[in-house]
Parts: structure tokens; C-alpha cells; sequence
């Protein structure tokens, strides 16, 4: 097969252990039916992670652009960057556009920047395709963005979401599939799960810890640690991106600080940029409590407990799609001592926490795009 130049466009290399694992999913999956492909992330190089698929076959090449986050800090060059440079590089530069994954879709902007590249592809690159894999869609604020948004649904040549919600919107697409979410189907080798420690995992999500949520949060570790003194409190920080409003150490330690849990066997472990090992960190976790969607997905693929503090529709979407307990999703308006008694009866070994169904093989139908 002649080499071609695949463009992955979506939250690629900032930082984000979810969207990493995704990337890595898509790499690994499309690598297999392009094997001569470049991969071209638009991220930025300093930031390309350790994936697993390219640690495993040499062969597949993965790059990423110089300098992205530095011309995106500079406000003066962000906008000609990406709405020119950038679009015309990903519009005219492209054999497969992939769009994806994860919460593409919600606003006018991001809808226009997509619209874009797929209008300039179309005047001067008619051969590429644009698919959009592993993705939700919406929930849009108001008319304005949907409208937007299915103006340039035709655009698309192949759909693939991973929720009931999503299909819903793209309504009778014959392009579109739904699968379970591209994290799902993350290569998890045999050493996953084969240290255990006593230690739970807290995963915050910055920007999304409100009031009650910051009580709840407060109220649960004093009550666990109280339960399990000799259990260690471990915050999994899942994005260390730069910017300010992403970085979830920054929640973290905003929450340790403001409750003085210092004196507490707590530890933070920040994502270091490398997706299987820090799954295989996370999966020596006796629980999980997250306030991020894949800290609850990740936790399902690894087969640690999790409870779910949900703070999107994503969330919830998630908990319809596999039929999971609604007992695992915290309501931080009830009494936090119910849930350190869930956990306590999980970790006794009194409660046992069924992992029914392997939905590993179904992310294949992300992938199932013809060309």
C-alpha cells in the first residue's frame, strides 16, 4: 500500500492520559490497515507520548508539530496559527483526516474550525476522507450550534460514537456506527493487576470541583481514612497539561491544602506522558473514586472498582451504555459516610463488584471505515 499521511485531529498530545489512551487505540487499530501510514498529530512534539502501539512495532511512524504550544500561548499569533496555518496544513497536507475522539462536538467554534478544513479539503484535496472516530456529540447549548453542527455532518464520510445520545443526533446516517469508547479497547498486557497495594486512587478533574463537591470529597477521605488507617490516598493527576485551567494537580493540591490532609498518607502520582505505565500504576488500586469519565472507564478495563462522581453527560451516558449500577455513580448531595461503607464492604471482600462483559472487542466497529 503506497504511504499516505493519516492527521489526527481532536485533544491529541496534551498531556491527558484519557486521550492518549484513545490516540493510542486509533494508532495501533488504523497502523494494521495502513501500515505504511505517517501519522501526523496536531499537538505538540514535546508533548507526544509513549504510546504503546509504537512501542510495540518500530515500524509505525508517529509525529507531532514543533513549537504548538508555544505559538498557541501567544495570543497575539494563536488565531492565524490555527485557523490558517493549521487548518490549511491539516486540509492540504492529508490522505484521512481523523476527527476524534472523545467530546468533539459542542460548540459553534470547534464546528467551524472542522467545517474549515473540510471546505478547503474539498476545493483542493477531494481524494481525502475525514472520519470521525470514537466520539460524543453535544450536548449543544442551543439551536445554533446543532444547526452548525449538522451543516457539516455531510462533510463526514464515516461516523463512529460511543453513545446512544450521539447516534441519536446523526439520526439516519448510514455512515455512522456506535461502539463503546475507544479506552475499552487499550492493549492491557499481563503485569495489570498483579501488584496490588493497599491503597485507593482519588482522581480530580480541575475546574470541575465544586462546593459540595469539594465537601464530599473531604468528608469521604476523612471517613476512609479513619475506616482504613493503613490505606494510602493516592491522587492520580490524568492531566498535567500547561495550561492552568487543565492541570488536575493543580485541584489536587488545592484540595490537600485547603484541608490540611498533609498529616494523612496521601501521594500524588502525575501522568508522566506514558499511558501503559501509568495504567499499570493505577490498576494496583484496590478503588477508584473519579470525578473524570476515563478514570471510571480505565477503571473498568483494568477491573478495579470505581465509584463515579458524574460532572457531564458524558458521565451518565457511559453508566446507560455498559448498564452499570447506578450505585456506583456518587450523588455528593447524600451523606459521603454511605459510600466509605460501599467501599469498605468492597474491600472486604463483602460486596463483590462484577465486571460481566469484555467490551474490548467491540471498539473494532470504530474502525470499520472503508478506503
Amino acid at each position: 500500500m503506497p504511504n499516505i499521511t493519516i492527521t489526527l485531529v481532536g485533544w491529541n498530545c496534551r498531556k491527558n492520559l484519557g486521550d492518549d489512551v484513545m490516540t493510542d487505540v486509533i494508532i495501533d487499530n488504523l497502523s494494521k490497515k495502513y501500515p505504511e501510514a505517517l501519522f501526523k498529530i496536531i499537538g505538540d512534539q514535546n508533548s507526544l507520548p509513549a504510546f504503546q502501539s509504537t512501542l510495540n512495532n518500530k515500524a509505525i511512524k508517529v509525529k507531532a508539530i514543533k513549537n504548538f504550544d508555544r505559538y498557541n500561548s501567544i495570543p497575539v499569533i494563536r488565531t492565524f496559527f490555527n485557523r490558517i496555518y493549521i487548518v490549511l496544513l491539516i486540509a492540504l497536507k492529508s490522505d484521512i483526516i481523523i476527527i476524534g475522539g472523545g467530546t468533539i462536538y459542542h460548540s459553534t467554534s470547534l464546528t467551524g474550525f472542522y467545517q474549515q478544513i473540510a471546505h478547503l479539503k474539498n476545493i483542493f484535496n477531494s481524494k481525502c476522507k475525514i472520519y470521525s472516530i470514537g466520539v460524543s456529540i453535544g450536548p449543544f447549548k442551543n439551536d445554533e450550534e446543532l444547526t452548525a453542527f449538522k451543516k457539516f455532518v455531510p462533510s463526514v464520510d464515516f461516523f463512529s460514537v460511543r453513545d446512544n445520545r450521539s447516534m441519536t443526533v446523526l439520526s439516519k446516517n448510514e455512515n455512522a456506527v456506535l461502539a463503546p469508547d475507544l479506552a475499552l479497547g487499550y492493549p492491557l498486557t499481563k503485569e495489570f493487576n498483579e501488584n496490588k497495594q493497599n491503597s485507593i486512587a482519588i482522581i480530580l478533574r480541575q475546574g470541575h470541583i465544586d462546593e459540595k463537591t469539594n465537601k464530599f470529597l473531604t468528608d469521604f477521605i476523612l471517613g476512609f481514612n479513619k475506616q482504613f488507617p493503613a490505606y494510602t490516598i493516592k491522587f492520580h493527576s490524568f492531566c498535567e497539561y500547561y495550561l492552568s485551567s487543565e492541570n488536575d494537580t493543580l485541584a489536587i493540591e488545592g484540595l490537600i491544602r485547603s484541608n490540611n490532609f498533609e498529616s494523612l498518607p496521601v501521594e500524588i502520582v502525575k501522568y508522566n506522558n506514558n499511558p501503559h505505565e501509568f495504567c499499570e500504576l493505577l490498576s494496583r488500586s484496590k478503588l477508584i473514586i473519579s470525578v473524570r469519565l476515563h478514570g471510571a472507564i480505565l477503571g473498568y478495563a483494568l477491573k478495579v472498582p470505581f465509584f463515579m462522581i458524574s460532572y457531564h453527560s458524558k458521565c451518565v451516558d457511559f453508566f446507560n451504555e455498559l448498564n452499570l449500577d447506578k450505585k456506583f455513580m456518587i450523588d455528593v448531595n447524600q451523606s459521603a459516610e454511605i459510600y466509605v461503607d460501599e467501599a469498605g464492604k468492597i474491600l472486604n471482600n463483602s460486596s463483590i463488584v462484577e465486571f460481566k462483559d469484555d467490551y474490548s472487542f467491540l471498539s473494532l466497529n470504530h474502525f470499520k471505515v472503508n478506503g
